[in-house]
């Protein structure tokens, strides 16, 4: 009998070249394929909220003990990074051990009663309220010295009583 050679038909040569073409291909995918893993980095940016504080201007007389008051005109400016809310406004009578601090020495006066001051704030009127970036909010704060019959308050006078305006 005689053997017939592997690649004397058409069929048998295409059979035998469709084989290696596909463990080639297998091999070649195999080959092609990797895996991997990556991390990357990087960052967010927070807003900023900040408000920036001026008194323009104090108009009014003298304060005395039941009469002349003193109106402190000021600004609010956003200085945050986009608009924000103002939620408030207060004007305070600074003090330290419960006295005043005067604006010229910057120390407590003795006798002379933080408390004996009344700061009426129109802000509340107003607020809250939407303020742009770099926009303003202008309004007025009034310090009044009201007797008080119960005590001698001339400690207080000549003195030039500290305040502060805060804003939030």
């Amino acid at each position: 009998m005689k053997m017939k050679s592997l690649f004397s038909t058409k069929k048998r040569i295409a059979a035998v070249a469709l084989s290696g073409a596909v463990i080639l291909g297998t091999a070649g995918i195999a080959a092609a394929y990797f895996t991997s893993t990556g991390t990357g980095a990087g960052y967010a940016t927070v807003g900023s909220v900040g408000w920036g504080v001026s008194v323009d201007s104090v108009v009014g007389g003298p304060l005395f003990p039941g009469s002349g008051s003193q109106q402190v005109n000021y600004t609010v400016t956003n200085t945050g990074s986009s608009a924000a809310s103002l939620a408030s406004v207060a004007l305070t009578i600074d003090s330290f051990g419960g006295y005043i601090v005067d604006q010229n020495t910057d120390s407590a006066v003795t006798g002379c009663a933080a408390s004996w001051f009344t700061v009426v704030d129109d802000a509340p009127n107003y607020l809250p309220q939407s303020v742009a970036k770099a926009g303003t909010f202008v309004d007025f704060s009034t310090i009044t010295m009201p007797t008080d019959n119960a005590n001698d308050q001339n400690a207080c006078q000549g003195h030039f009583p500290k305040f502060t305006v805060t804003a939030n």
